[in-house]
């Protein structure tokens, strides 16, 4: 069931309005109104009853003395926008304060992958999600988590597990519409009899399947959708985006923090040889100091149109193809009437600065507003004491003992361009009293994972990476994908240490070091991953912890802590470090630091 679609106006209501026989409640006055079914924009009214559409057409007749008239002239009306594809996690923020900040862009529905705050509280952690998420005006349609955990615990030591009994059960959950992205490509090809009893519910209970397909072509990607999944966001290539497609896929165009693709992808959709109607947006993981500065998928349509992708092809994208994704089509995507009043107005189509935006009949948002308000009630306190480390890090926890000789070669793994995915590259690092330590001039610093719930006494995984570009210091994150463990990059043990153990100490968060003193951080202490502060808060913190680690460590990376979460997760090639080691993401296994 799909309480979000419950109406408020019956279908008589509706047929009266349109007649005339019954007044409409709002009339949106002579908008250019971008037709995402026909494909044209032309000059209409709109008449609202409720939270539906009653009336596209000349509404002189259904316009009362009650009625709320919005003079419209010169606006363009699209159908409300929707992302395809979203870890709201991601944005660090709480579901309340991420509506207040992407409804006045625009956005009116979401797709919601919440795997982050369910690999670190189960079952417990979705549901809490789930029930605060009901709270706001956006409407945020939810997946059943796939991948919880990912891996084995021979790979990493998770936090929580979801079995398929509470899968199930999560299944059966009101706005729950899919399945979660497939993360473990690697066992899915294998044959995996887990992955595919998941996959198998989905279909039972007639659920989409969110798919995640990074680097597969050819006979790899052909069995990934054999094997159940529908869409992919992966694609950062016009050739891999075209691959998808033709083979069957929904192709998510993504814009997000790290992970920026969209004017690549957009290549295939300029000379209109291929048809767009199975491409939609998705910003996947996308911090609030981007949400604030560019904006959420409106920035993906001045971005695809900027890049020469038709204005009704774009906007058909952000709204009708999704819907289509999702199975809301009958009720959502478009400006049709009997459909949900779901609309945004923008100025143009160049600049698309949103004047209104409209859910369920409802003005929500103003000039870039919000007019609506947040839930403040506060979260569980078991939702926000999530770090449960017997110990403090110490610098022997670090200690990477190497051969008495007086170098070794070692597999890194490289970020230099930024991305979340970490190629495997090999380096000389000098010994030094039979150790291993960062080597600044070569830019390979020393990458560590601590388990964070508890589990050992203390389980650290450790490993080099190159590309951070840092000359001092460390940096240190308990946002670390999948499992959210603490993750940190440095020049020297001692302010890694004091990095890792000042995540610790605020039960979470974003922290930079300088020669043993915190020169910023962000604290996190819902699961870990996301602040209770206001989304304004969040993002200048945000803003002033990037100029500090860009100032004074030197780092080359425009958004260092989402690749540094990234390089814990073996949901994307080639190489990564857990609390268990290295893993080589195509065999699934753990390898050796040095090579022999």
């Amino acid at each position: 069931m799909v309480t979000y679609l419950k109406s408020r106006a019956t279908r008589s209501e509706l047929i009266r309005v349109a007649m005339g026989d019954t007044k409409a409640d709002v009339v949106l006055q002579e908008a250019n109104l971008v037709n995402v079914i026909s494909g044209e924009i032309y000059k209409t009214d709109i008449a609202l009853k409720a939270d539906r559409i009653a009336l596209v057409g000349e509404a002189g007749h259904c316009t009362g003395e009650n009625t709320e008239v919005i003079e419209a002239s010169g606006l363009y009306a699209a159908p409300g926008l929707i992302d395809g594809h979203i870890h709201i996690e991601s944005t660090m923020l709480t579901v309340e304060e991420f509506s207040y900040l992407a409804v006045p862009h625009g956005t009116t529905s979401v797709n919601a992958d919440a795997h982050e705050i369910s690999n670190v509280l189960g079952i417990r952690g979705f549901r809490l999600f789930h029930d605060r998420s009901r709270r706001v005006p956006l409407r945020i349609f939810m997946v059943a988590p796939s991948s919880v955990p990912l891996t084995g615990s021979k790979m990493e030591i998770p936090s929580k597990r979801i079995d398929l009994k509470e899968l199930t059960a999560i299944v059966k959950m009101q706005n729950v519409l899919g399945l979660s992205e497939v993360l473990n490509t690697t066992e899915l090809l294998k044959g995996s009899p887990n992955l595919s009893a998941k996959i198998q519910i989905a279909i039972m209970f007639q659920k989409y399947i969110d798919g995640n397909a990074p680097g597969l072509s050819g006979k790899e990607l052909n069995a990934y959708l054999a094997a159940g999944p529908q869409h992919d966001h992966e694609a950062i290539t016009a050739e891999e985006a075209l691959e998808r497609l033709r083979l069957g896929f929904w192709v998510m165009f993504r814009e997000g923090s790290s992970e920026r693709n969209l004017s690549d992808l957009a290549e295939i959709l300029k000379h209109g040889k291929v048809d767009s109607r199975r491409c939609c947006f998705a910003t996947d993981d996308k911090d609030p100091r981007d949400l604030a500065i560019e904006g959420h998928i409106d920035h993906c349509l001045r971005k695809s149109i900027s890049a020469g992708i038709p204005p009704v092809t774009a906007v058909q994208m952000a709204t009708l193809n999704c819907a289509e994704y999702m199975g809301l089509e009958r009720e959502l995507g478009s400006i049709s009437p009997g459909k949900m009043a779901d609309i945004v107005l923008f100025d143009d189509l160049e600049s698309l600065n949103v004047r209104f935006t409209i859910i369920g009949g409802k003005i929500v948002a103003r000039n870039g507003k919000a007019s609506f308000r947040l839930d403040t009630r506060p979260y569980p306190r078991w939702a926000t004491k999530t770090v449960r480390m017997r110990r403090r890090v110490t610098a022997a926890d670090l200690l990477i003992h190497a051969p008495d000789t007086e170098r070794v070669t070692v597999r890194v793994l490289d970020v230099t361009k930024g991305t979340i995915i970490s190629e495997m590259k090999v380096v000389d690092l000098p010994v030094r009293d039979r150790a291993l330590n960062s080597d600044v001039d070569q830019d390979v610093l020393k990458v560590a994972v601590a388990e964070r719930y508890g589990k050992t006494n203390l389980a650290v995984g450790k490993g080099f990476t190159i590309g951070f570009g840092l000359k001092h210091g460390a940096i240190a994150s308990s946002v670390a994908h999948d499992a959210h463990n603490i993750i940190c990059v440095g020049t020297n043990d001692l302010d890694m240490v004091d990095a890792m153990n000042q995540v610790v100490a605020m039960q979470g968060g974003l922290v930079a070091v300088k020669e043993g003193k915190t020169i910023a951080q962000l604290e996190l202490r819902l699961a870990g991953i996301m602040s209770v502060e206001s989304w304004k808060i969040v993002s200048d913190k945000l803003a002033f912890l990037h100029q500090e680690v860009r100032e004074e460590l030197d780092c080359k990376l425009r958004s260092p802590y989402m690749v540094l979460a990234f390089e814990s997760s073996a949901s994307v090639p080639e190489l990564k470090v857990s609390t268990r080691g290295l893993i080589d993401v195509s065999t699934m296994r753990i390898i050796p630091l040095v090579v022999t």
